[in-house]
């Protein structure tokens, strides 16, 4: 679970063009789209100028390194909102190299790999676990963990991705 939070400032176009500043600050967290709808509807309503109509997502926060453009799907950002809650870290790197939010669903609910300190903190895990290593101290202790980690990730086998301080995501390459 995440403690991030998601939010994206909707502004009133009709307001913007004429030189005022009129919008909202709206939650994506715990919601859905037509509850977000509703917020919008109301800032619009709210607007100093009559007949307001269009609006456009200026700013946002939350979302990791994703780009949440002006006329961003407010189900995608619903969606992306839910992973982040979700998978939290996991999720907010993906971000960094993930652009499409079903992509990322389907890494993170059937791809993920766990959360280690270190691509070798993994390799030795995962050469562990799969009985692919001799329970043999000497093996143990002059093998290269790094060189195994990077040809894993060479091959396509697994996907790093470094995050934060000490903090390395692992992802499996064919999903």
């Amino acid at each position: 679970m995440s403690t991030q939070e998601t939010n994206i400032y909707v502004a009133c176009l009709s307001a913007y063009n004429n030189g005022k500043l009129h919008g909202a600050w709206i939650s994506c967290d715990y919601t859905t789209v037509d509850k977000i709808q509703e917020q919008i509807d109301a800032m619009l309503a709210e607007s100093p100028e009559p007949d307001a109509e269009e609006y456009a997502i200026h700013d946002s926060e939350g979302f990791g390194k994703f780009k949440v453009s002006e006329h961003a799907d407010l189900e995608e950002l619903v969606e992306l909102a839910d992973l982040i809650e979700k998978y939290g870290d996991a999720a907010m790197a993906l971000t960094e190299y993930e652009t499409d939010i079903e992509r990322m669903k389907t890494l993170l609910e059937d791809g993920f790999m766990g959360k280690y300190s270190s691509k070798d903190e993994w390799a030795e895990e995962f050469l562990t676990d799969t009985g692919l290593l001799p329970n043999n101290n000497l093996v143990r202790l002059y093998f290269n963990y790094t060189a195994y980690a990077r040809d894993c990730e060479l091959s396509g086998d697994v996907q790093f991705i470094e995050y934060s301080y000490n903090k390395v995501f692992v992802f499996d390459g064919h999903i």
